[in-house]
């Protein structure tokens, strides 16, 4: 699937992004938005587009060594995976000993999660209804 309205991100780097936000919201979570209908990758790279070009590098590098650090034991990148062996390399990364390494995970996943919950259909689904939004 090619997404046209990309700013950011190249085609191959939305889809390794995708395949990291797939496996950290996954479908049938404890509300009724399906992550594929949002779209939280396209959120991240509007959102993005605003960074500084030191800033833009880091976060592709963080993506770059999410996406090809497993070939050094596994001899597959990261997006030819299976769900589960996904899953058991980012818990890897959120749960590793080294602080830089978890720290380099959460912040990816914080934007993610963080595009994830700014759609309007997931902040309707959770009911958050803040009062300092401007309505348009």
């Amino acid at each position: 699937m090619a997404v046209k309205e990309l700013k950011v991100f190249d085609q191959k780097t939305y889809n390794i992004v995708r395949a990291i936000a797939d496996t950290i919201i996954p479908p049938g979570g404890a509300f009724d938005v399906d992550p594929k209908a949002v779209d939280p990758v396209l959120l991240l790279d509007n959102y993005i587009d605003s960074l500084s070009t030191l800033q833009l590098k880091a976060i592709r590098a963080i993506i770059s060594t999410i996406e090809y650090a497993p070939m050094v034991t596994r001899l597959r990148r990261f997006t030819k995976m299976s769900p589960g062996q996904r899953l058991r390399y980012l818990q890897g990364w959120e749960n590793s000993r080294i602080f830089s390494k978890r720290n380099i995970f959460l912040l990816l996943k914080m934007l993610i999660m963080m595009s994830y919950y700014s759609d309007d259909a997931v902040a309707e689904a959770i009911q958050y209804h803040p009062e300092c939004l401007i309505k348009d």
